[in-house]
């Protein structure tokens, strides 16, 4: 049953906003440790650096009508 709507977001390049969706909670503690304790901006970095590379562009061409 839940074939169709993956299959979808395969095709229409949303799976990285699956991925990125899961990892908002981690964002939420880095954020909330880094205020509390200055070594966790490290890790709220590196987390950033892991929700941009999660949204890289697509390298398909579009074409033009």
């Amino acid at each position: 049953m839940t074939v169709p709507s993956i299959a979808h977001l395969l095709k229409g390049g949303r799976l990285a906003f699956l991925y990125a969706m899961t990892w908002i909670p981690l964002g939420m503690y880095c954020t909330e440790r880094s205020h509390q304790k200055p070594k966790w901006t490290i890790a709220l970095a590196v987390f950033w650096s892991i929700m941009a590379l999660t949204h890289v562009p697509k390298l398909q061409p579009r074409y033009i009508k």
